[in-house]
């Protein structure tokens, strides 16, 4: 072997050998017939994609190193089953049957493909391609090499961007492998097969500093622990929906899922696109993808400063929110306020109110009040924090008028529409955005007037992205960058959730949450945990029998009961309200009409401290749908 071909000492980090992935997947799965539409399959440092069917396999790491296809010549796929960070299928060829497994290791830059055949169906020449680099992409990485065959070791190792690595490597070892003429392919080719029963052959992938590309081929020989890890279900620290109907509960984990992989492959989105991840995490309780969403931001930006101070609001957290508004209430704050453009000010007075709101308790009062007056200078002088007088109208599919800012009032309706979001309530037009970005935010506002419109705006689109989305089945995005004029779907979906749906609003400063759930009215029960309010986690389920409306509220973990403002919105004329089994007088508010039905909503605000498990529960006039 050429002393050329390992620079970096990292092949003998490479497993003798490399235990089979085990026949069983459990955990968040995805099943199916293979077909010529893509797949996604993701970590947090590398990520795989191609088509179901063929040979277009296409692994790309954080490091920026890529290879471009992976061909093992062993026929079409016939059956496909996917997992966040797994794809397994079936192949069948002329020599007989093959499985494949496609691995993304949760937390390490490497991938694992790997065949589990008879010894005759085992592949005999496996050919990656490489991405081409360079100007012009006429370059590759090995170039170095093209022509030579290497015969002793596993694998290669090329150059990658920025001082990193690309390995690649079989295991067992091949008899040779091959850097084709041009540079652009790795060939390599196996010894003939032997004896009978079934055998093994796995390719690896890694790329990144030399030192993380050695952890992470000393760990392939864990390959099937990965494995484990990769099908499973996000965490549950975070938000998850226990329907008992399967697409709505597995697609908004899988939804949950997704959101963890944009927000670890943020670079080139635009500050715009980071904040909606960011916020959506948030809203689901994913604290860490909305910390990586924050370190992305350009500290000082409103982008910033506003992840920051839901950070503050939601979790408890002020550490960010305050070298925020440190940076504000300086003199460089004073001059970006002044500066800023005009398209920049609304969400100026929207993130520097954020900041005001979330550290009313963890910042002085003279530092509250600049955060205030910046909010002032930036915001519509017609409207009162941030709010607009402006003429109103109503949604064609909703009996109730919303706020709407004057026409060309681009930036300050879309402040206006996030400011009333993150607030529980979006009873404001939202603001025009394309494909199914749109249909979210109308479902968002639809909740408020006509819950059933908005569940059915919502659930089209998550069922779309179950069946086939952009980059494949259970998938709401497409594999390449977003940008302003094209905001991420996955986001928007957790968001109309959490904010639309849920009603939700956190204030973990003072222990409090609105919780303001607007069910349809079709819905007989529904359960969501996981509702983040600082370090405590709380439950709610519903149940419809009869005439009556059930509300259970559960702290799931909370070291202080948090203090519940709890606004339900059922169908119907109530009756009789009750608070943990004891009858309550409750202001209950009559809401429009809806125009879908005619059947009127109600609205009925209690606040509980939520020091155990409570339940509230409304009778309604019979014949209510």
């Amino acid at each position: 072997m050429s002393p050329s071909t390992d620079v970096h000492g990292v092949l003998s980090a490479i497993p003798a050998s490399i235990p089979p992935i085990g026949a069983g997947i459990v955990g968040l799965v995805h099943a199916g017939s293979a077909s010529a539409a893509p797949f996604l399959i993701e970590g947090h440092r590398c990520a795989i994609h191609g088509s179901g069917r063929g040979t277009e396999t296409r692994v790309t790491f954080e490091s920026g190193s890529a290879v471009d296809a992976v061909d093992a010549s062993l026929g079409d796929a016939v059956n496909v089953l996917r997992a966040p960070g797994l794809l397994r299928r079936e192949r069948a060829g002329r020599r007989g049957t093959a499985t494949e497994t496609l691995l993304v290791a949760p937390t390490l830059p490497i991938a694992v493909i790997q065949w589990t055949a008879p010894a005759r169906s085992l592949p005999q020449r496996i050919r990656v391609a490489l991405v081409p680099s360079g100007p012009g992409g006429k370059g590759s990485p090995a170039a170095g090499l093209a022509g030579i065959s290497i015969t002793g070791a596993p694998g290669v190792v090329l150059p990658g961007p920025d001082a990193s690595c690309l390995v690649l490597a079989v295991v067992p070892s091949p008899v040779r492998v091959d850097i084709e003429e041009d540079g652009r392919s790795v060939v390599f080719v196996m010894p003939p097969p032997a004896g009978g029963g079934d055998g093994v052959v796995t390719l690896l992938a890694a790329g990144g500093t030399p030192t993380d590309v050695r952890a992470a081929l000393a760990a392939a020989a864990h390959t099937p622990a990965h494995a484990v890890r990769a099908a499973m279900p996000p965490d549950e620290d975070g938000m998850t929906f226990e329907t008992g109907v399967h697409e709505i509960d597995e697609g908004f984990a899988w939804a949950r899922v997704r959101l963890r992989g944009l927000a670890a492959r943020l670079e080139g989105v635009s500050p715009r696109g980071r904040l909606v991840t960011g916020l959506a995490a948030l809203a689901a309780g994913d604290e860490e993808s909305a910390r990586t969403a924050l370190a992305t931001l350009s500290p000082g930006g409103p982008e910033h400063a506003l992840v920051a101070a839901r950070l503050a609001a939601t979790l408890g957290d002020p550490s960010a929110a305050l070298a925020a508004a440190d940076a504000w209430t300086a003199s460089s704050g004073a001059t970006f306020g002044a500066s800023a453009q005009a398209d920049e000010l609304p969400l100026l007075g929207l993130a520097a109110n954020a900041l005001a709101d979330g550290l009313r308790y963890a910042a002085p009062d003279t530092v509250i009040a600049d955060l205030r007056r910046l909010a002032a200078t930036a915001r519509e002088p017609r409207g009162e924090e941030g709010r607009t007088d402006g003429p109103r109208r109503r949604l064609p599919m909703a009996g109730r008028a919303l706020e709407t800012p004057d026409a060309g009032a681009g930036p300050r309706a879309e402040a206006l529409w996030w400011s009333r979001l993150l607030d529980g309530t979006p009873d404001v037009e939202p603001p025009p955005a394309p494909g199914a970005a749109a249909d979210l935010r109308r479902a968002a506002a639809a909740f408020v007037a006509n819950p059933d419109v908005g569940w059915t705006l919502w659930r089209e689109v998550l069922a779309r992205g179950m069946a086939d989305g952009p980059a494949g089945p259970a998938t709401w995005d497409g594999i390449r960058g977003r940008t302003d004029a094209e905001p991420s779907v996955t986001p928007e979906l957790l968001l109309t959730a959490a904010h639309g749906l849920l009603g939700i609003a956190p204030d973990a400063p003072v222990g409090r949450l609105v919780l303001a759930p607007r069910l349809p009215s079709h819905v007989r029960s529904f359960r969501v945990r996981g509702i983040p309010l600082g370090r405590a986690r709380l439950a709610m389920s519903y149940e419809r029998v009869g005439v009556t409306h059930r509300f259970t509220l559960t702290p799931e973990m909370a070291a202080v009961p948090p203090l519940i403002v709890f606004e339900p919105t059922v169908s119907g004329e109530v009756l009789a309200t009750r608070v943990d089994g004891e009858a309550a007088e409750l202001d209950v508010k009559s809401l429009a009409r809806r125009a879908a039905t005619g059947g009127a909503l109600t609205l009925v605000p209690v606040q509980l401290p939520l020091d155990e498990v409570r339940t509230v529960e409304i009778d309604v006039r019979p014949g209510t749908p």
